[in-house]
């Protein structure tokens, strides 16, 4: 019988473990995200446009696109259509821009952009803070 006490402790302790890290992974993100939303809203409120929220507004590639222009005062190609195919060859052009800079993009695709995946989306803005802000400083 005490054993049986004993695992259900352990395993509520457990749980319990579980859980603060998930909050823990959980506030951290959405720190970051509010973060490098305001420092994306940085570069492209000279232009007059606003990100809203980071994994919906940049999932079509052309406020990235855009970004990435301004930070490194080129102009980029940009697809003409609105269709998946188009976007994930803006996506892709971002992609291939950041690898000729030597910016590693390794386990971040078009697709993943394009799907709003938190944790990529995020990695690849890190990305670009580093080598464009930290960097410079």
């Amino acid at each position: 019988d005490w054993k049986q006490r004993l695992n259900s402790i352990t395993m509520t302790s457990t749980l319990n473990v579980e859980r603060s890290r998930e909050k823990i992974a959980l506030s951290r993100d959405a720190v970051q995200k509010k973060t490098f939303t305001k420092w994306i809203n940085s570069h492209l409120a000279k232009v007059g446009v606003v990100v809203e929220d980071l994994y919906f507004d940049l999932r079509d590639g052309r406020n990235l696109i855009l970004l990435l222009e301004l930070i490194t005062n080129t102009k980029l190609p940009r697809e003409k259509g609105s269709l998946r195919f188009h976007k994930l060859t803006d996506i892709n052009t971002v992609l291939t821009c950041l690898e000729k800079r030597k910016i590693d993009t390794l386990n971040i695709s078009n697709t993943d952009i394009l799907d709003g995946s938190p944790k990529l989306t995020l990695g690849l803005i890190w990305r670009l803070i580093l080598h464009f802000q930290i960097a410079s400083v």
